[in-house]
């Protein structure tokens, strides 16, 4: 039930401090979270592959905090500025950029089967 429950739990108040701290309009701040949860997706992909070739859950948990520095700082570098603009610019394309992080994210937690 916790595991259903968990996009809830910690994305909605990540949302909602979005929009009533930094004052964003909530169609933005929910695509950002949509986007950061996809972000976080290759470094739990590396992790989880480093973990089962070495079979060991500590170099799964080292590679993930490793891979997702190294994706954060690439991100920050190459994408940031281009995806701001993106999501800033109309309410259509804010919509088609966040349409993917969302169904990737419907399947990943509501089950629906690939």
């Amino acid at each position: 039930m916790t595991f259903k429950l968990y996009p809830l739990l910690s994305h909605l108040p990540i949302t909602v401090f979005i929009v009533a701290y930094l004052k964003r309009p909530w169609l933005i701040s929910l695509t950002s979270v949509l986007a950061s949860f996809l972000c976080c997706q290759p470094p739990r992909w590396i992790g989880t592959a480093l973990g089962e070739v070495f079979d060991s859950v500590s170099i799964n948990h080292v590679s993930y905090i490793a891979a997702a520095f190294l994706t954060y700082c690439f991100l920050r570098k190459y994408a940031v500025t281009s995806v701001r603009h993106l999501i800033e610019r109309s309410v259509s394309s804010c919509l088609l950029f966040g349409a993917m992080p969302a169904f990737y994210y419907l399947f990943e937690y509501v089950g629906f089967p690939v």
